[in-house]
């Protein structure tokens, strides 16, 4: 490794003696294990689009093999890359310029979405091995002609020559996921009677094909690899042995095979979230695929860590791990371990919310600020050119992430938090079921103020007198929100609910420990009126103190207020379903809290209904604490700037953004 990447010490290596081994991937040496496979950014490959800035944070960050995501090989299918086009030669040119500095390899994945597209690029419908429609989109798609097979293959082959002509060091086949290969490969979306369907050997035909053309188009010394789902998660459809009889089948054809579970029969299985599933909870399933295979392996699926990756390659499970989602919420994963800095490493607390729902457009990363900004964001800020006396109020997501930008500039940072613990809201949150990887974002912030020598004072409030006794140069106001406990409801703005029985209302925070507690309830109503995860923590802590849960929601069902409920909420909308001690009233609005219970009313046709229950929740909107922020600009005449929900509640990944954007600009 250069010394940009970092050497391992001779006590690195012992420690992780088969991640920082070397690997031959055909004529390309892969300088370690550690692999960014493909995912999608939706940034452009233009200069100043953002993918080849993204790109080279990882290089830096020591990744040994990187897979640019998903580029469309055939004019029907619409993608951000485009290789069949030769205008990418040069675009990968001056990406490779680039690249080549560092010891990573980079290959370039390449994809036809068949029927899981949104749209035939070309126009008319979907092109796919037979008539099955995708599970998500719905829409039936064509059995694909001898003509546009050949196409399509050709395709593939061009595009991997103009991958290499663009220097790029091999391409992957995307045979999994339920897209086009795969498709054909399936027994479950592949109903053809020709010889490219039926028995095993004919579904693998069309696979078998582009890799040939690939290869006659590229040569031998090209790397080609191949993604495949090591189970389908669907019946009928591809399990770990079908997957390794096809691996098997393909031999040394192909020079690396690529295993990830599942795909769009259930998506949230294909990229789990943290609340949902283990770390490394594909490897049951894809080290039947990849154990003891003749060309070397991949595997991925939540695996976080070094240490993770070292047991994995120790155990023969596979030859390389992918970290994709780690190495978003710090790309310097291999070198911060390479220097000893182990406890900077930033965690990913696997919400999904920033990467995979970012995916159409807005891609980021909830913890790491930096992700998808890397044009205009270097990882760290640069030193301030005076240093300043930084006051923070807040020691939630917001505050933590303001300090610790301010200390990365220099300057000199105190926080003040008012309760006896950081965290705000996030560590609240993070005592609910489930939920506990949802506060390692916050423990590693305290321990990164620590680090940079933030003073933290806990049991302090933001008030004027201590402001005016630091005499600060700014102050940075994050603070926070707090539950509105006025009958407000969004679905109706303009009336308070009526709660005569206040007595039995508690908020979400009182469920989870904070502020106060329910002690003792039988059957609780939760109103959902947000539709974001902060409900289903309330219902699931509930149900774990054997409660039964009512849970009305204005929403067609709960979770829809978060970014692609398909990966953030499906988790636990597959706990939640079924319980015993679980009903679910949809569509619908509280009228009233009484003494018996809740009045509800459906939205839309109006009819009303009685709801028992000893106990309410109200879960909705918050109120900013802006009276701290009004106190302090009439008394300090300095710098203040208000963040977080202190300014407009929203989300974790605004806050957190919100904190670094002001912590930078001092």
């Amino acid at each position: 490794m250069t010394k940009v990447a970092g050497i391992p010490a001779e006590s690195v290596r012992h420690r992780y003696p088969h991640v920082f081994e070397p690997l031959q991937l055909g004529s390309v040496t892969i300088p370690n294990r550690i692999v960014r496979t493909a995912h999608r950014t939706h940034q452009p490959l233009t200069p100043g689009g953002g993918l080849a800035e993204y790109h080279l944070e990882r290089a830096r960050g020591g990744v040994g093999l990187s897979i640019l995501g998903a580029a469309s090989v055939h004019p029907s299918a619409a993608m951000e890359l485009a290789p069949y086009d030769p205008a990418t030669v040069p675009a990968y040119s001056r990406l490779m310029a680039r690249i080549e500095r560092y010891p990573m390899r980079l290959m370039q994945q390449l994809w036809h979405p068949g029927s899981a597209a949104h749209a035939n690029a070309l126009g008319g419908p979907m092109w796919s091995a037979g008539d099955v429609p995708n599970p998500v989109r719905g829409l039936v798609p064509i059995p694909m002609t001898q003509t546009m097979i050949d196409d399509v293959v050709e395709g593939f082959a061009v595009s991997a020559r103009h991958v290499r002509e663009g220097g790029l060091h091999g391409v992957e086949i995307h045979a999994g996921h339920n897209y086009l290969v795969s498709q054909f490969l399936s027994p479950v979306t592949n109903n053809r009677t020709d010889d490219y369907g039926g028995c095993e050997e004919n579904r693998l035909r069309f696979l078998r094909e582009i890799v040939a053309a690939i290869r006659q188009e590229t040569g031998a010394d090209f790397p080609i690899g191949v993604r495949l789902s090591s189970d389908e998660d669907v019946p009928g459809g591809n399990t770990p042995a079908d997957a390794r009889r096809i691996a098997e089948a393909l031999g040394d054809s192909v020079d690396f095979v690529d295993a990830s579970f599942g795909g769009y029969y259930r998506f949230v299985r294909m990229m789990a979230t943290g609340d949902g599933y283990p770390l490394g909870y594909e490897l049951p399933a894809s080290e039947q695929v990849t154990r003891g295979l003749a060309v070397p392996t991949i595997v991925t699926g939540r695996i976080m860590t070094l240490d993770d990756a070292e047991r994995v390659l120790a155990s023969g499970q596979a030859d390389m791990v992918s970290m994709v989602r780690a190495l978003i919420a710090d790309p310097e994963i291999v070198r911060k371990t390479v220097d000893g800095r182990e406890a900077e490493i930033r965690p990913c607390i696997g919400t999904n919310e920033g990467c995979v729902a970012g995916r159409r457009g807005t891609f980021g990363c909830v913890v790491n600020p930096v992700a998808g900004k890397e044009v205009t964001w270097t990882a760290d800020p640069s030193p301030a050119p005076r240093t300043k006396r930084v006051l923070v109020g807040g020691g939630g997501p917001a505050g933590m992430e303001a300090a610790r930008a301010a200390a990365l500039r220099g300057h000199d940072v105190e926080l003040l938090e008012m309760t006896q613990q950081l965290g705000g809201q996030v560590a609240i949150g993070a005592a609910a079921p489930h939920r506990s990887d949802y506060g390692a974002h916050v423990r590693w912030l305290a321990d990164e103020l620590t680090r940079l020598g933030v003073r933290i004072r806990l049991g302090v409030p933001l008030e004027p007198d201590i402001v005016s006794s630091l005499a600060p140069d700014v102050v940075i106001v994050a603070v926070g929100a707090s539950p509105r406990t006025d009958g407000f409801t969004a679905a109706r703005p303009a009336f308070r609910l009526s709660t005569a029985a206040r007595r039995r209302v508690r908020t979400s925070w009182e469920v989870l420990g904070f502020g106060g507690r329910i002690d003792r309830a039988s059957r609780v109503v939760v109103y959902d009126d947000d539709g974001d995860f902060e409900a289903i923590s309330v219902v699931e802590s509930l149900l774990d103190r054997a409660c039964d849960v009512i849970l009305v929601t204005r929403h067609p069902t709960f979770g829809v207020g978060l970014p692609e409920p398909a990966s953030t909420a499906q988790a636990a909308r597959d706990r939640i379903a079924g319980h015993p001690g679980f009903e679910l009233i949809a569509d619908a609005v509280l009228t009233d809290i009484g003494e018996d219970g809740v009045g509800v009313e459906f939205l839309g046709s109006g009819r009303t209904r009685r709801v028992v229950a000893d106990t309410v929740v109200m879960v909705g909107a918050r109120e900013p604490n802006r009276e701290v922020a009004e106190v302090i600009t009439e008394v300090f005449e300095g710098e203040v700037h208000v963040i977080g929900d202190a300014s407009v509640p929203g989300r974790l990944r605004t806050a957190v953004l919100d904190g670094a954007t002001v912590g930078r600009s001092i």
